[in-house]
């Protein structure tokens, strides 16, 4: 289960965290700001948004459940 773990997490878009530290910390002192997030709010996601964001989750958990049952298979044939 980890191995599916870490599978998600690195694929899955990491944009809104790259802009947060970015924002916050990269960026010298006197230029620092508030991030824009990509979805600053769930409130403010439409019905469809929110159901692709869903799909695109869906999509990656299932291939990457596909590749670790495929690994799982190779590693410990029975």
């Amino acid at each position: 289960m980890r191995a599916l773990e870490w599978d998600v997490w690195t694929t899955i878009d990491k944009t809104d965290f790259v802009e947060s530290i970015y924002a916050r910390f990269i960026l010298p002192r006197k230029e620092r700001r508030s991030p824009v997030f990509r979805f600053p709010s769930i409130t403010e996601l439409s019905d469809a948004e929110l159901q692709a964001i869903e799909a695109e989750v869906e999509a990656v958990i299932d291939a990457a459940l596909a590749k670790n049952i495929a690994t799982e298979a190779r590693l410990f044939p029975s």
